[in-house]
């Protein structure tokens, strides 16, 4: 069974090497500033969209308002926290080029104790919708 199992498993890492090696440059290269929601924790997801920080704030600060209560939003430092289907959100927007803003979700269930990834990118996923 053993032998089988990694038969299998080479097999099919042979099959995917030629496209990784492709497919790498290729999504690195769209991703940026393409609105492709990613993960970088375990509550986290984020996102680079084609707008200037002021819009994705304000685009960041309507989502929550729709999906939940905003609990504090401050411009100044591009940051909104609220609740959202009873899990805790905060959102960062930075802007590391012009014309584009890196917006980051973090969310947290359970009193805070739990990561909410399935939150945060649905929350970012409609924030880029809202850029667009």
């Amino acid at each position: 069974m053993k032998s089988v199992r990694r038969l299998l498993t080479s097999a099919a890492l042979a099959a995917a090497l030629p496209l990784s090696i492709t497919g790498c440059l290729f999504v690195a290269g769209a991703a940026i500033g393409a609105g492709i929601v990613h993960t970088t924790g375990e509550d986290t997801a984020e996102v680079v969209v084609e707008a200037n920080s002021a819009s994705a704030y304000a685009a960041a600060r309507e989502e929550i308002q729709n999906r939940g209560v905003v609990e504090s939003a401050d411009a100044d430092s591009s940051r909104v926290q609220g609740t959202v289907g009873g899990s805790s959100v905060t959102v960062s927007v930075s802007s590391p080029s012009s014309g584009e803003a890196r917006v980051s979700v973090s969310a947290r269930k359970n009193g805070g104790i739990s990561p909410d990834i399935d939150t945060a990118e649905q929350v970012a996923m409609s924030i880029v919708k809202r850029t667009r």
